[in-house]
């Protein structure tokens, strides 16, 4: 199933006269503020709500409380829920800044919390709801035949799993006996990073839809590490490496594949 969503998602805001919406924690020395980048001038924010599918640029940013950004540090971001975060374990830049994008996955109230030196912390909250999905059998959705040699989607759709995240999903012994292995999987990019090429992200049995839609449920992605860069393409791709099927990832995914390869029929 495709979940596709409206290109803004829908914010509640305290005050719209910021630039910035954002909420900030503070303490003697430091303040730790996490923001919206794509939602700007909507003011400080008390609560985001997203539909199942949508994304959410964060942006950490770690000063001294004179202003002067703090470079060099770790922080800690969390979904309390089991959202995907691209990336939970930050450092931050020169400029005292680090980001990550958050894909809603898990329908219901989040609490996404960043976290510097186990101390210093603050929360957005964040409301996912469900989001109208389109058939699979719609003629607009382009189809991956299958190809000879490459895992179909098919197959990875053999999993049942739950919204409780205490209850790990349960996979068909096809596909157990695929973790571990050098694998060649076909699909379409959904990139993670600010770049035309891409290193980290995901490969999706349907196309994204629009800038802010997760094309379909975990049974129908898989997160992609790569050794060298791939062009970003609106075209399926093709490519081989080690498939790890996920039982316990807090983020939910259930595929991943490491140091990927483009390859060629």
């Amino acid at each position: 199933m495709m979940a596709c969503t409206d290109n803004v998602p829908t914010v509640i805001t305290e005050d719209k006269k910021a630039n910035a919406p954002s909420v900030i924690g503070q303490d003697s020395e430091h303040q730790l503020k996490l923001t919206v980048p794509n939602l700007a001038g909507w003011g400080d924010l008390s609560e985001i709500r997203l539909s199942l599918g949508d994304s959410l640029e964060l942006l950490a940013t770690l000063e001294s409380m004179t202003g002067l950004p703090l470079s060099d540090q770790a922080l800690f971001l969390h979904s309390k829920t089991g959202n995907f975060l691209t990336q939970n374990q930050l450092v931050t830049s020169d400029t005292g800044q680090a980001s990550s994008v958050l894909l809603a996955t898990v329908v219901g109230h989040d609490e996404v919390t960043i976290t510097y030196q186990d101390g210093l912390y603050t929360r957005l909250n964040v409301v996912v709801n469900e989001a109208p999905s389109l058939s699979a059998d719609d003629p607009s959705i382009p189809k991956l035949e299958d190809l000879p040699g490459v895992v179909s989607w098919s197959t990875l759709a053999q999993v049942k799993y739950s919204d409780d995240l205490s209850t790990p999903p349960s996979f068909a012994e096809e596909i157990q006996a695929l973790h571990g292995q050098d694998v060649k999987v076909q699909g379409f990019m959904l990139p993670l990073e600010s770049a035309a090429n891409q290193t980290h992200f995901i490969l999706s049995v349907y196309p994204p839809s629009c800038f802010y839609c997760l094309p379909s449920g975990p049974e129908g992605i898989i997160e992609v590490y790569s050794q060298q860069s791939f062009n970003f393409s609106f075209e399926p791709l093709l490519l081989s490496g080690k498939l790890s099927v996920l039982t316990d990832d807090e983020m939910g995914i259930f595929y991943r594949i490491e140091n990927a390869q483009p390859f060629s029929l």
